[in-house]
């Protein structure tokens, strides 16, 4: 009590050092009696709030974060319209360093306050995701699709769910990942939140994305991008399916059978050397079209009217595409049985050039040191 009595009678010095060491001392004392501890709290919030230099402000904020009984009046200055946004955000850093998940419902509901500036809010959110308190992610979904709520805000939310490790999140993740007026950077931190919290329970609700067209090829194209480390072998047939569907555009079908083909499953290889088998059917076709083409124009467009011989080239020109592509799956797959297929395409004068320019890749990747001869005599 003496020691007490004399840091608060004598006069401070420039530094408060009398009042900061009497609120370390009550932090370690809180049983004080009210007439000794509310003259400190008093002089320290004090401090807190009026002196210019940010040391004291950061000193002022941890030591009334340690005293019992005033997170509250923390939590209530954050909403403070006079004061400067560098000490509230001492007092976030405070809360949650000094409480942490014990501050983390009132710096929920700080976040949601409009009248707490920006970044501080921003601050919150990243100290929330510190906190890693996974009961509190699900309560804070609703901001991420509030376009009331500034998105910078909204992508920090989404990195602090991600922190705080719910797996159970996920559906709910895909959910707000399909919001159409959502911005792209919150978006990019959606995907990198599935990336981490997702697993193969989310691919059949992705494929609904991934199948519309209103959503942006690139984004569908990201969200593929995903699925790799999911993949299980009874989703293998729903996935090649899609690959196969002539509506999809075909740039998001490379980057299926391409996914298919990075997660490993070799049970797929009989199904990738079927696309790099032509039937005779289609030859004709091919030869059918490329001599109608030579014809004058008005023809063209009657046969083709008649035909739809234009359609079946456009088909032709998607399937060279994943023509491409499982040339280069058969060689990420490294699997021996593809080996005489892509010989034969490679001494084929009558394959795409494209296709024939693939296949030493994708045997030098398959590591079959038997075919070297036979490729020195192509030579």
């Amino acid at each position: 009590r003496e020691l007490f009595s004399h840091l608060l009678d004598s006069e401070d010095d420039f530094f408060c050092s009398r009042i900061r060491l009497a609120g370390r001392c009550l932090t370690e004392a809180p049983h004080l009696q009210v007439e000794l501890r509310d003259p400190i709290v008093e002089r320290l919030r004090t401090l807190l709030l009026t002196t210019p230099y940010a040391f004291l402000q950061e000193e002022a904020a941890t030591i009334l974060a340690r005293i019992p009984g005033q997170i509250e009046w923390l939590a209530d200055q954050l909403r403070r319209p006079d004061l400067p946004a560098g000490t509230r955000g001492f007092i976030v850093e405070a809360l949650a360093r000094e409480q942490g998940t014990r501050a983390a419902g009132l710096l929920a509901l700080a976040l949601r306050d409009p009248r707490v500036p920006e970044l501080v809010r921003e601050q919150i959110a990243e100290q929330l995701g510190r906190l890693g308190d996974p009961p509190l992610a699900r309560d804070l979904l609703d901001l991420v699709g509030d376009e009331s709520v500034a998105v910078e805000i909204r992508r920090k939310v989404v990195m602090a769910i991600t922190r705080m490790g719910d797996r159970s999140l996920g559906p709910a993740l895909v959910e707000l990942l399909g919001l159409p007026w959502l911005n792209p950077a919150i978006r990019e931190a959606l995907l990198e939140a599935l990336r981490a919290l997702g697993d193969a329970r989310l691919i059949d609700e992705l494929i609904p994305l991934i199948r519309d067209p209103n959503m942006p090829v690139e984004l569908r194209r990201r969200i593929i991008g995903v699925l790799s480390a999911w993949i299980e072998p009874g989703q293998i047939e729903t996935l090649q399916a899609l690959i196969e569907d002539r509506d999809l555009d075909i740039s998001l079908r490379a980057a299926l059978l391409n996914t298919l083909a990075e997660a490993g499953f070799h049970s797929i290889v009989p199904w990738l050397m079927g696309f790099l088998r032509e039937s005779r059917w289609r030859r004709v076709l091919d030869s059918v079209w490329a001599w109608v083409q030579t014809l004058p124009p008005f023809l063209v467009r009657w046969i083709d009217r008649l035909t739809g011989l234009s359609t079946r080239a456009q088909e032709d020109f998607s399937r060279l595409i994943l023509q491409r592509q499982a040339i280069a799956a058969l060689g990420l797959l490294r699997d021996r049985r593809a080996v005489p297929l892509l010989l034969r395409i490679l001494k084929n004068p009558q394959v795409h050039p494209s296709l024939r320019a693939l296949v030493p890749d994708a045997l030098a990747m398959i590591g079959e040191n038997r075919v070297v001869p036979e490729l020195l005599t192509m030579l």
